[in-house]
Parts: structure tokens; C-alpha cells; sequence
């Protein structure tokens, strides 16, 4: 609730307060930053490894979305479907992935979020779920793409890493089985990459190539890991 309330005054251009319980050091930064420029000013957010960001004070195009799980069974319910199917009017839609385009409003409301914040954007759509395709994409294509910062940091120990395109299909494939979407990439590639992140430079390797078998041991590795503990 009360952060959909600060993101109202922020959408609305009123003055934001940090107060004493905004104590993360980097966001109240950035917050502090952005308070302070002039209305006609650019702020510049980043660094070289993750990328630069260019982010206007004024005209400013808010993008909210979340993944809101479990709101399929308040739209089930709302179109007079059950659990285990649906009416013959509504046979067509048996699957939770197909629910979401049939989202409301008021199917956001009765979620959770208030009225007031739902009503400040006015155009609600859905995306489809993120293929293996796609997130190989992300993998590699953006120009700040973690196949991308796994490079610069490596040549700065002074090694060439380079990813087989089995490896990176691998990678891909593991996180849709995982359903965790673009943004759990970076912890895959972190339990593939640390350990060598830290031998590298003890070892003094001038290259280093992941193939296939090297993600599918760091997986088993990890998944064996959580088993135990």
C-alpha cells in the first residue's frame, strides 16, 4: 500500500521527501540526484560494466508490470469458471497463461492495489511468457547483455571468456523449466561463473571458454547443494 502511494506522488511530479527509513545508500542517492536536477536536465545513471541509462527529469513515460501470481483464479472466478474447468461458454479458456488477456481493472483491485494507482495507467495489456528463443536473446543481444559484463570483467583479470552456443542455449533452457523469467539469468550465471571469477586470477588463464558440460556440472552442482542443505 504504501509504496503504490509513493509511486502515485511520483507519477503526479510532487515533491518527494527521503525520509530516515529510505536508508538504501545507492537508491537515496539516486533519489537525492534526480530531486536536485533542473527540469530541462538529463540524469546519467550507471557504469560501464551494466550500461549507462539517460533519464530525463520531465516527460517521463511510466511502465508498470509485475507477474502478479495467483490472479488467474480471481479472473477465473469473475467469468464463472472453476478450478478443475471451465462452463461451455467459457470452454475455450483452459489455461492460466490464456486468463491473463481477459484481465480487468477490477480484477487488479480486488489483487491488492488501489484505485487510485490502478487508475494512473490507463492502458492494460499482457505479455506472453518469455520462450527459451527470447531469453538466449537477452543473454547476448542487448548491448549491456550479461554474456557481455561476464566478458569485461574477466579481461579485466586479463582473460578472454568466450560461451559455446550450446552452453548459452543450456542456460536458456534451464531458467524457462525454472519459470523465473529474464530476471533469474544473472543468478544462473552467477552459480555457473563464481568460482571462476575467483580461481581466474589466482590461475593467471589468458582464456576461458564454457561449453555445455561445464553449465550442466555447475547446475547438478548447485541442485545437489540444495538437497542437502
Amino acid at each position: 500500500m504504501r509504496i503504490q502511494e509513493y509511486f502515485i506522488h511520483l507519477v503526479n511530479g510532487d515533491h518527494i521527501k527521503i525520509g530516515e527509513d529510505y536508508d538504501i545508500p545507492y537508491e537515496k542517492k539516486l533519489v537525492r540526484k534526480f530531486i536536485s536536477a533542473k527540469p530541462e536536465d538529463t540524469l546519467t545513471i550507471g557504469d560501464e560494466i551494466m550500461g549507462y541509462f539517460y533519464v530525463p527529469k520531465c516527460n517521463i513515460l511510466f511502465i508498470a508490470s509485475g507477474a502478479f501470481p495467483g490472479i488467474e483464479d480471481i479472473i477465473r472466478s469473475r467469468m464463472g469458471g472453476t478450478k478443475i474447468g471451465f462452463n461451455v461458454e467459457n470452454s475455450r479458456i483452459n489455461k492460466d497463461e490464456e486468463l491473463i488477456k481477459y484481465s480487468t481493472p477490477q480484477d487488479f483491485k480486488t489483487y491488492g492495489l488501489i484505485p487510485e494507482f490502478i487508475g494512473r495507467f490507463p492502458v492494460l495489456t499482457h505479455v506472453n511468457e518469455l520462450t527459451v528463443e527470447d531469453l538466449t536473446r537477452i543473454l547476448t543481444e542487448p548491448k549491456n547483455s550479461l554474456v557481455s559484463q561476464y566478458k569485461e570483467l574477466f579481461k579485466m583479470d586479463g582473460c578472454e571468456l568466450t560461451f559455446c552456443k550450446d552452453a548459452i542455449a543450456e542456460i536458456a533452457k534451464y531458467a524457462n523449466e525454472l519459470k523465473v523469467g529474464a530476471r533469474g539469468l544473472r543468478n544462473i550465471m552467477e552459480t555457473i561463473m563464481i568460482d571462476f571469477m575467483f580461481d581466474i586470477p589466482k590461475q593467471g588463464k589468458k582464456t576461458l571458454k564454457i561449453t555445455k558440460k561445464i553449465v550442466l556440472d555447475k547446475i547438478n552442482e548447485k541442485c545437489r547443494y540444495k538437497l542437502i542443505a
